[in-house]
């Protein structure tokens, strides 16, 4: 976190002149300022205990952090007016100065006249340079022993420290120069102990917009990512968007608030820089869409899109996140038979089919859909008898037999279903003549397939063992009719004999 300090004053090179010097005094205006960008700078008496709290900017957590407090000073001759703080020394901590002067030294910052080390960092106004000397401090071998220590969880943590100016080190984020409450007090203009935070690595999430879990192959999916805009500004920070199974993404649309902004998608990766510039600290949404071109039903075939938020700080720190999200396709086939012989595959068999977007139809590049059933693709079994559906959405899908192969009869065309569900099971159901239909697992190539076995039938004969009892009345009734005919004719052909 980035802080401004004014006002304050260090230890001299004798207690007496410190005692003499007015630039020695931190004042409740310099204070303030020392927290302009988010930190809580504090003058305390050493003996008094006291908490410097932390907390995550804009929604975000601390999980994962370890922050770690250093003392740069301690703080003497406070003084009081009005219940609040107007003034305090500052001096270097015990065993610090090494510590602070070689900060100093690797930043090029000299001392301020009349402060000793901790003065002179308490009166810091620019904010790059405070950063700087935070930041060698944090990296520094030279550092004293840890006054405190804590893991963050939530979006807050507390350390609890002898009252004093500290630098609070991140395990992943921007160290940050914070100080306690003075004798229990605040400024008269701030509150002292508190400190937001800010961290290195921006977490990003993924999800297809609709919460699908599954996919057409052919079909344009759309995607929405989100992460918060970090409160310190980035030198860089870009989405690259990859995966597997989706065409090349053109263009990513950034919205925060009422802005909403098309950023176009070059070799894979937008520039978000100047928009996450723009809305410091605010939910940032991102939205694209792709093309499915290729997917399966396990994880590592699927349809993925998977993001990468690349985030890069003036320190030469960068930070990546990343998020995916895999869309499933599913598979089934048929197996076109003779109910006489189901080892006889027939060829020629028609089936136009309705699934939960439409009427298939094959493209080259994946499935379109029809709304009625004159537009769809009809699809006919070779002379392995099969027929395969590759690269479908979850849901219903209805098999019309519309062609029946040749020598086999047309009153009897079986219609089903295969049900699949969001884990791929396939159930598959006949409607019409639903004893000419069965599941099977495998067959031919399709090996652990799920497998409609689909009988033609071309005899009475084969009529019970189907039970197919509305084509066997129905056929019943023709011979029925048939055989009364024939009788009819013969008695009629023996009464003109007469």
């Amino acid at each position: 976190m980035d802080l401004e300090q004014t006002g304050t004053t260090g230890r001299d090179e004798t207690k007496e002149k410190r005692a003499m010097t007015n630039t020695r005094m931190m004042t409740a205006a310099a204070l303030a300022a020392m927290l302009a960008v988010g930190a809580a700078p504090a003058a305390m008496a050493d003996e008094a205990d006291a908490t410097i709290e932390l907390n995550a900017v804009a929604g975000g957590t601390l999980e994962g952090h370890r922050y770690t407090a250093y003392r740069i000073g301690s703080y003497e001759n406070a003084e009081e007016s009005g219940g609040k703080v107007s003034r305090v020394d500052v001096v270097d901590a015990d065993g610090a100065k090494a510590w602070l002067t070689d900060a100093l030294s690797k930043t090029g910052t000299d001392r301020t006249k009349g402060c000793d080390e901790a003065g002179t960092i308490a009166h810091l106004t620019d904010a790059a340079k405070t950063r700087a000397v935070a930041s060698a401090l944090a990296k520094s071998d030279a550092k004293p022993e840890a006054a405190a220590a804590v893991d963050g969880s939530g979006a807050s943590a507390t350390l609890s420290v002898p009252e004093g100016l500290y630098l609070v080190a991140d395990s992943d984020g921007q160290p940050v120069v914070v100080g306690t409450k003075i004798n229990g007090l605040d400024l008269a203009s701030q509150t002292l102990g508190v400190a937001n935070v800010k961290v290195w690595s921006v977490p990003l999430t993924l999800a297809e917009s609709t919460g699908a879990k599954s996919t057409n192959v052919g079909d344009v999916r759309s995607f929405k990512a989100s992460f918060t805009s970090p409160i310190g500004v980035p030198a860089t920070l870009m989405l690259t968007i990859g995966g597997r199974g989706l065409s090349d993404v053109e263009t990513v649309t950034a919205k925060a608030g009422s802005d909403a902004t098309s950023i176009t998608v070059t070799g894979g990766t937008a520039d978000l820089t100047a928009f996450a510039a723009a809305h410091p600290g605010e939910k940032v949404e991102l939205d694209y869409s792709a093309k499915v071109t290729a997917s399966g039903p396990t994880e590592s075939d699927a349809a993925e899109s998977k993001d990468t938020l690349t985030v890069g700080w003036d320190d030469d720190v960068t930070r990546s996140s990343e998020a995916s999200v895999s869309l499933l396709s599913f598979r089934f086939g048929l197996d076109k038979v003779s109910a006489a012989d189901t080892t006889q595959h027939l060829s020629g068999a028609g089936f136009k089919v309705q699934g939960p977007d439409g009427w298939l139809v094959k493209g080259g590049t994946g499935w379109t859909f029809s709304e009625d059933e004159s537009g769809a693709t009809e699809f006919t079994t070779g002379d392995d008898g099969l027929l395969r559906f590759e690269g479908l959405r979850a849901g219903t899908y209805t098999l019309k037999e519309t062609t029946v192969p040749d020598g086999f009869w047309s009153i009897a065309k079986p219609t089903l279903t295969v049900t699949v569900s969001d884990d791929g099971t396939a159930v598959v159901k006949g409607v019409d003549e639903p004893n000419l239909t069965q599941q099977v697992i495998g067959t031919g190539d399709m090996d652990g397939w799920t497998v409609a076995q689909v009988r033609n039938v071309n005899g009475v004969s084969q009529l019970p063992s189907t039970g197919g009892v509305g084509t066997a009345l129905t056929v019943a009734a023709a011979l029925s009719a048939a055989a009364v005919l024939l009788a009819l004719s013969i008695e009629l052909r023996r009464l003109s004999a007469r």
